[in-house]
């Protein structure tokens, strides 16, 4: 079913009751008539068809949420209470709008840090050609001659050039 006809039904909701109790009607009776033309009486044939049609209501439940936008009707409905709820408590409207502002206000610089040290690139020429230099032997410093001496080593000069 196409999106602008569940649109559709979403406003004419009393004839898609109607439509849809029809249709319920239709398939009863139609399985009523086949049961009937293998033997049974008609009394029998509608109980048995009833029986194997299932719950009317969750039926016609299930239709009408294929029918319609479901989903949009109960987040209407659940924003209309949500407001009314709000509206009848103003401290709890206060302190929850002061948690959430804080909240956005908080992961917000969190996020700026975590931006500016991390997920940004270096502001160098080629990032990419960037290495890292450690010291096996506990000396963790480099002094500028000792990285000099190791940077024109003939072995480390194909890393370095």
């Amino acid at each position: 079913m196409s999106w602008s006809r569940r649109l559709r039904n979403l406003f004419r909701s009393e004839d898609l009751s109607r439509d849809i109790d029809r249709e319920m009607a239709f398939h009863l009776s139609e399985k009523a008539d086949e049961l009937e033309s293998q033997g049974m009486s008609r009394a029998e044939a509608e109980q048995e068809a009833r029986k194997r049609f299932g719950h009317r209501g969750t039926m016609r439940e299930s239709t009408r949420d294929a029918d319609v936008l479901g989903w949009l009707e109960s987040l209407g409905a659940d924003v209309r209470y949500a407001l009314r709820a709000l509206r009848a408590n103003p401290s709890f409207t206060a302190v929850a709008i002061l948690s959430l502002g804080l909240g956005i206000g908080a992961n917000t610089a969190i996020f700026s840090l975590i931006n500016a040290v991390i997920l940004r690139s270096l502001p160098v020429d080629r990032p990419q050609e960037l290495v890292r230099v450690e010291s096996s032997g506990g000396n963790a410093y480099f002094t500028n001659p000792i990285w000099e001496a190791l940077r024109d080593t003939p072995e480390m000069g194909s890393y370095f050039g």
